[in-house]
Parts: structure tokens; C-alpha cells; sequence
């Protein structure tokens, strides 16, 4: 578990997880103790695409699944080898050497 975050004015929990079949997936907005799960055995640029992709449904509830699938597969791209984003030891982003 990572943590409680805000996107959009509501409160959601963060949480990393081990044994999942889905790379990820998001409880509906309007849901009380919602939660983001992300596949704990992610790695690189497929980690934070799935991240994007999950945040990006939190935030904007109705788009469909192939614009938000675009969207955070062109985003992550776009941080990961375009502008060097990598993942810290302790989950903080870091410059790339």
C-alpha cells in the first residue's frame, strides 16, 4: 500500500498489491473507501503507464477505455524515454543518469 491520494477533490487509496490477474484497476468515484490497485510486480515503463491509466480513470470517470488507454500509453512514453522519469528506491521520482 502506498497511500492516500487526491485526485479531483476525493480522497482515494493508493495501493500496490501482489496476486492480481489485472495490471490494475479503480473503484467508482462515487464509492466510499475507494481504492487504485496496481499490480505490486510491475516494473519500468509498464508500471507507470498502468498508473496513468488508473488515475487518469479516477479523474475522468466517463471517458472510454480507448481514449484513456491512448492517453496513458502515449504519457508514459512520453516520460519514460522521452524525458528520462524513472522511479526512486523510496517511490519518488528521480533524474535519469
Amino acid at each position: 500500500t502506498m497511500g492516500r491520494v487526491t485526485i479531483r477533490g476525493k480522497r482515494w487509496m493508493l495501493d500496490f498489491r501482489h496476486g492480481m490477474a489485472a495490471r490494475g484497476d479503480v473503484d467508482a468515484p462515487h464509492r466510499p473507501n475507494k481504492q487504485i490497485r496496481i499490480r505490486a510486480d510491475l516494473k519500468d515503463e509498464e508500471r507507470l503507464e498502468v498508473i496513468i491509466h488508473e488515475i487518469t480513470h479516477a479523474a475522468i470517470w466517463d471517458a472510454s477505455e480507448e481514449t484513456v488507454t491512448e492517453f496513458s500509453h502515449d504519457l508514459a512514453r512520453i516520460l519514460y524515454r522521452h524525458l528520462g522519469y524513472r522511479e526512486g528506491k523510496d517511490g519518488k521520482e528521480e533524474e535519469a543518469t
